[in-house]
């Protein structure tokens, strides 16, 4: 995130001549490419719904009044 703020900010300053620009000079470019898995769709969903759930709860219970 701080890379992409930095980026936008080289191109604002003129450091470089365009937000492309200063992003194929900034970054390592791409080492990885991930491709979604159609057949785990539905575990993956499951799991968001549990952590949804835990960062409801987490976050009433921060918020509650003491």
């Amino acid at each position: 995130m701080a890379l992409g703020a930095a980026m936008f900010a080289a191109a604002v300053a003129g450091v470089h001549p365009s937000l492309a620009d200063a992003q194929r000079a900034m970054s390592s470019g791409i080492e990885t490419v991930y491709r979604p898995e159609p057949e785990q769709v539905k575990r993956y969903d499951a799991l968001y719904a549990q952590y949804f759930r835990f960062e409801t709860f987490v976050e009433r219970q921060l918020t509650a009044e003491t």
